[in-house]
């Protein structure tokens, strides 16, 4: 967590995948520390459960249903944070999934799509949305989920996985090389597979990757 008391209090963070996971994990932390939280998922109805439980604790929450491999839906999910909240300041791109189990020799040409869509394109989508209004504002990080699996390779039924969160690592690189002002304005959050059991303990990494990447671009 943030050393700084009240740290977050009041700043807006948008969390995709936030209806479930490490996402919902990370979104009920940052609520309970002061944030704004958009709750963005395609899950509509967890989404919606996701922010109604903050909201009955105090905090401010936003329910956004959005399908992130839909350019058009993430403009409109940026556009609806902005309106309510009225600046983002941090970003986490939690949305993400193996879509299903396969060995090497059964993966086809849909399957490595739907993941390149969920993993890379999702994320590509969603930093260009908001990207450039915090770089407007001077202020913002964006924190991407990768994982070790494309480091160390999964236990023989996710190679379609690996490989596509590996090109996360490469949707960091490229704003870390345009926009050199602000050379650390996008870092990344690698999860073994024990996270995925609760999420919650993702959560001090996001934290400190927040903190620490703030100082480069102040409110």
């Amino acid at each position: 967590m943030s050393k700084t008391p009240n740290y977050f209090t009041e700043k807006t963070i948008i969390i995709t995948g936030a209806a479930s996971g490490i996402g919902r994990a990370t979104a009920l932390i940052f609520a309970r520390e002061g944030a704004n939280v958009v709750c963005a998922d395609v899950n509509e109805k967890g989404a919606d459960e996701t922010a109604a439980e903050f909201n009955r604790t105090g905090s401010r929450a936003l329910a956004i249903k959005v399908d992130v491999t839909k350019r058009t839906e993430v403009d409109g999910m940026a556009e609806r944070a902005f309106a309510a909240f009225g600046r983002v300041q941090f970003l986490f791109n939690s949305a993400g999934a193996a879509i299903r189990r396969a060995k090497f020799l059964e993966v086809d040409d849909t399957l490595m799509e739907k993941t390149f869509a969920l993993n890379v394109n999702g994320t590509l989508y969603c930093m260009q949305a908001l990207l450039p209004h915090m770089l407007a504002g001077k202020h913002g990080v964006i924190v991407n989920m990768a994982s070790m699996a494309h480091r160390r390779g999964g236990p023989g039924s996710s190679i379609h996985y690996g490989q596509r969160r590996g090109g996360i690592d490469d949707a960091r690189r490229c704003p870390r090389i345009r926009d050199a002002r602000h050379p650390r304005a996008v870092d990344l959050a690698r999860p073994g597979q024990n996270a995925f059991s609760g999420g919650g303990c993702v959560f001090p990494t996001v934290a400190r990757l927040l903190t620490k990447q703030q100082k480069s671009m102040p409110l």
